[in-house]
């Protein structure tokens, strides 16, 4: 599927190129329906995590404490992560707007 979407390009080039647009369209359409995925994870991730938490605390009651602990360690190097990188885009981004425009 990302070979197709990679080697197809826009659709204006399609034409310019002769290729069947009609290939083109299908393979937009696969992206446009593969969207749906980030959404689905963001919403079935925490309530995936909340049911393994009761489940965890039916099966050994107070180690589900620990278990609670790792999923709080673990978010959090996510996010540290996620910070980072989002700093030092920011400051790449940042240098690039100072730099004078080359000619």
């Amino acid at each position: 599927m990302f070979a197709v979407i990679f080697d197809v390009g826009s659709r204006q080039a399609a034409i310019a190129n002769g290729s069947d647009v009609s290939h083109v369209h299908r393979c937009f359409e696969v992206e446009r329906r593969v969207k749906i995925a980030k959404p689905l994870l963001l919403v079935t991730t925490p309530i995936g995590l909340g049911i393994g938490l009761y489940e965890g605390y039916r099966l050994a009651g107070g180690l589900v404490i620990l278990m609670a602990a790792m999923i709080a360690v673990i978010g959090v190097a996510m996010g540290s992560v996620i910070l980072t990188i989002r700093r030092e885009r920011a400051a790449e981004q940042e240098k690039q707007k100072q730099l004078p425009p080359e000619t």
